[in-house]
């Protein structure tokens, strides 16, 4: 039966209870995780968490689909970059015992333990299939090697490397083929809202495309709401990829096209920034909903809704979606939006607050920096 060191002393109690989960085969979750997402295309590595801002901690679940010969680090980087980054990392020595790490690279990419442990290991398991483990961090360690959490989008590293030791220092992580995703990890903590009776949905679905060979491609679509000659309130917004795609799309937004109801929008289905674009498109800038891959859905407070539909409303949208490709492979894939409305008119059009809800839901995606690049024609 495999054994688990935890060395250190401060966490030592620890020791005795992954211990204990270990010999019993057993992994009782101890909290329910608000958000999760897969960090690769293979599903080879699953994480949940849930944030604390009472006690400005996050906790972890983490799976990892490894062999008992096989290591992984999964942390936070700079663009996810696998130098100078901020790893949890997991082997399993010659003896099979197993190790649990706060560690970090240098700016070359080599591996050290961090002299400051800084995660909490809360409980765990490993079978001849996986590795998982459930583990708090704080969102500032004061560690100069540790990542801190903010309100942006943090970049996931992680690595899979083969090989059984007694320590990985000085293991060059970059030769481990890593990798990374984007999530966005400390998400508002507002209340769940109740929607109206009369609530109804559609769906805006991007028609399957082959995302171009390139690290980052900012897609468009242009297309129409349903007709709706009463004002509506949007009030809530959830995504949905295509499985075993996830790590490939990094956020989605709505334009609305502010013309007239009677005035057409010419149709385009291609790349935001290429050249040969139809003219006209320039009118389609106004967000009004938006979307971050590992994101649960974005249901807006009661109190507020985005007005859309009526006589003098322009049903045409143009929807947005930023792939984000690092592998620089050539995939088919098809996203949907769902977009929840009502007819009950909201106390509070949302035309200003939006402008500041999603700023803090897709942080730095909303500024105006991001939107001259992105919607520049």
């Amino acid at each position: 039966m495999a054994r688990c060191e935890w060395v250190s002393i401060r966490w030592c109690h620890v020791l005795v209870l992954f211990l204990t989960l270990l010999k019993t085969g057993k992994v009782e979750s101890r909290r329910h995780y608000r958000y999760s997402t897969y960090l690769d295309s293979l599903r080879r590595f699953h994480l949940w968490w849930d944030v604390n801002y009472k006690t400005n901690t996050v906790n972890f679940r983490l799976l990892a689909v490894v062999t008992p010969d096989e290591w992984f680090g999964v942390g936070y980087s700079q663009y996810g970059k696998a130098t100078n980054a901020d790893y949890f990392v997991h082997w399993t020595d010659k003896d099979k015992m197993h190790h649990c790490k706060d560690a970090w690279t240098d700016q070359n990419g080599l591996l050290h333990i961090d002299d400051q442990q800084d995660y909490t290991i809360l409980s765990g398991r490993y079978n001849n299939h996986a590795m998982i483990v459930e583990y708090e961090r704080a969102f500032d360690t004061c560690d100069n090697y540790d990542f801190p959490f903010d309100n942006g989008t943090i970049h996931i590293a992680f690595f899979i490397g083969k090989g059984q030791f007694h320590f990985p220092e000085d293991k060059n992580v970059t030769l481990l083929s890593p990798e990374s995703q984007r999530i966005f990890m400390l998400k508002p903590d507002l209340p769940i809202s109740v929607h109206p009776k009369d609530t109804w949905t559609f769906t805006i679905v991007a028609p399957k495309v082959t995302i171009p060979a390139e690290e980052t491609t900012y897609w468009w679509y242009t297309t129409k709401l349903p007709a709706m000659s009463e004002k509506h309130h949007i009030i809530q917004f959830e995504g949905d990829i295509m499985k075993g795609n996830e790590d490939l799309v990094h956020h989605i937004e709505v334009f609305h096209c502010e013309v007239g109801p009677n005035e057409k929008i010419p149709y385009y289905n291609g790349p935001g920034l290429a050249e040969g674009k139809p003219k006209g498109l320039e009118v389609c800038r106004k967000v009004i909903g938006a979307w971050a891959m590992g994101a649960a859905p974005l249901q807006l407070p009661s109190e507020a809704g985005y007005p859309v539909g009526g006589p003098r409303y322009s049903s045409h949208v143009l929807l947005e979606v930023h792939y984000n490709n690092p592998s620089i492979k050539r995939v088919f894939l098809s996203i949907y939006l769902s977009i929840y409305l009502s007819i009950y008119l909201i106390h509070s059009n949302l035309s200003i607050y939006l402008s500041i809800y999603l700023s803090i839901y897709l942080s730095i995606y909303l500024t105006l920096i991001y939107l001259s690049l992105s919607i520049s024609l």
